[in-house]
């Protein structure tokens, strides 16, 4: 604070001097219209560089994932990611992890000894490029950032068993195929990861980042996109008991498939020299890994019954009611869904705070008070010289 005063004092002597130049050199008649100048210019600029605006509420991108085989409701792949902030001026790097549940390598191993296909859908990546390759351990699901960090350990999967096939932009997506020949040998995650444009500007030293959704029906909306699933709303044919996701933002639908719902899912944001305002995201951070913020969520398969079958569920079934005439009705929402309430699908937005926040802040204000103070200076000179006149005259 004491350097800070220091460098305010110098600027005020500054200023005495600067003003008495201007008084003796500048037109009488520019004088006044110019020290207003500097004194109203830099609060309005002030008001605009140091104000902090609100994050643009719309509808989040998302992430899908699609299985070699859609898993059973419930017992699918977990899907975690991490986005790393450098600065709010540079790309975030993100790293998505994709992993079979237990469940999954249990149900469906079996069926999957040759070639395996999977395909992730990524919103928003800069210059369409995605590095994919297999992970190393379990745990790369539930702490992607350490997994970012395992890039040259030991491969488990032989270099001619893992390829990428193909990479296309389709909207504001990339798709990204490939395949692992006998994956059940290894189990293990695939990686991928890529520059996102995920930031949007808040004030000085301080951003938003969008986290998009990694469950939930906006994922699975991803998911049936990447495999040509996805269609117009208006023109969207679906059965008579099929459930559907839709973006209205977007105006596309495609049918519902609990097999491609995520099991879990979990969104790390880790700042370089910074941190999260919890206060100010949307929503707050549930856990921490690592000591980095992260969000988490489950996904809820989803399942129809028909009022025509007078089939009686269990209590606890989780299911939309469909009446007579499926195609003609709202659907009834059964007791476990309205309890367990609304899905989360772990997009957020996430107020970050650089650490030079604080001094690109106090250097903005020096330079304002510098400004205004030549400009009241200014004034100062000009009506002592004119006092000066008056007296001589």
């Amino acid at each position: 604070m004491s350097r800070i005063r220091d460098i305010a004092s110098h600027a005020a002597r500054s200023a005495r001097s600067t003003a008495s130049w201007f008084t003796r050199h500048l037109r009488r008649r520019w004088l006044l219209g110019f020290a207003a100048l500097l004194i109203i210019g830099p609060v309005i600029v002030g008001v605009q560089a140091l104000g902090e605006s609100s994050p643009e509420r719309t509808e989040p991108s998302s992430v899908g994932f699609v299985p070699p085989t859609p898993a059973k409701p419930g017992r699918g792949f977990s899907v975690g990611l991490v986005a790393h902030v450098r600065s709010c001026d540079e790309p975030i790097a993100v790293t998505v992890v994709a992993a079979g549940t237990a469940e999954f390598w249990l149900d469906r191993a079996k069926l999957l000894r040759g070639h395996s296909r999977f395909t992730f859908a990524l919103p928003r990546v800069l210059d369409g490029d995605v590095s994919v390759r297999p992970g190393t351990t379990a745990t790369d699901v539930v702490d992607p950032d350490t997994a970012r960090l395992r890039a040259d350990d030991a491969a488990l999967v032989p270099p001619h068993a893992f390829r990428m096939d193909s990479l296309e932009r389709r909207g504001e997506l990339t798709i990204v195929t490939g395949t692992i020949r006998n994956w059940p040998a290894t189990l293990v995650p695939v990686i991928a990861q890529f520059s996102a444009d995920w930031i949007e500007g808040r004030g000085v030293g301080t951003c938003f980042i969008h986290l998009p959704a990694i469950a939930g029906d906006l994922s699975i909306l991803s998911a049936q996109r990447a495999v040509g699933n996805a269609r117009e709303i208006s023109r969207l044919i679906v059965g008579p008991n099929d459930l559907t996701v839709d973006s209205r933002d977007l105006g596309i639908a495609a049918p519902y498939r609990p097999g491609l719902e995520v099991a879990y899912g979990s969104a790390t944001v880790r700042v370089d020299n910074g941190s999260i305002d919890s206060d100010e995201s949307l929503p707050a951070p549930t856990e921490s890994v690592n000591g980095n913020p992260t969000w988490t969520c489950v996904g809820r398969a989803r399942s129809t019954r028909a009022l025509a079958d007078g089939e009686q569920p269990r209590i606890d079934d989780d299911y939309v009611l469909l009446g007579p005439d499926p195609l003609g009705s709202a659907g009834a929402l059964s007791n476990a869904a309205l309890r367990a309430g609304p899905a989360g699908d772990c997009s957020a937005v996430v107020a970050v705070v650089e650490g030079s926040a604080q001094w690109k802040r106090d250097l903005i204000l020096l330079l304002i008070g510098a400004a205004i103070s030549l400009g009241v200076t200014i004034l100062v000179e000009r009506a002592m010289e004119q006092r000066r006149r008056e007296a001589h005259a």
